[in-house]
């Protein structure tokens, strides 16, 4: 087997274990233990931490740009309807209060 299949049947592997939940060095035993070398080892589990955390980071700020966004579309609509005797409080509370969960919810996502 050549260097280039052994580093696609790894890093398929290792993709395989991501989809599993478990560590990074859990990770790197595991493909230790099946034969890979230190080096070639450290170059995948990176390689699967790059697109592992730039997937989060889309993930999160998608949910930061829909929070944002339900929090202009709340803040439009009492601006809106501020002089008017109607009743806003479900879209002041309650609009406002999830698109505050849905980008605290992001950055979580972005940051860990």
């Amino acid at each position: 087997m050549t260097e280039e299949e052994a580093y696609i049947k790894f890093y398929d592997k290792a993709k395989n274990l991501l989809g599993k939940h478990i560590t990074w060095d859990e990770m790197h035993e595991s493909l230790v233990k099946d034969g890979a070398e230190e080096l070639m080892t450290a170059e995948i589990i990176k390689q699967i931490k790059l697109i592992h955390y730039a997937q989060k980071r889309k993930t999160g700020l998608n949910f930061i740009g829909v929070g944002a966004s339900l929090l202009l579309i709340s803040f439009l609509y009492v601006c809106a309807n501020f002089f008017t005797q109607t009743n806003f409080s479900y879209v002041m509370y309650g609009l406002t209060t999830a698109g505050l969960l849905l980008m605290f919810y992001g950055l979580y996502e972005m940051i860990g």
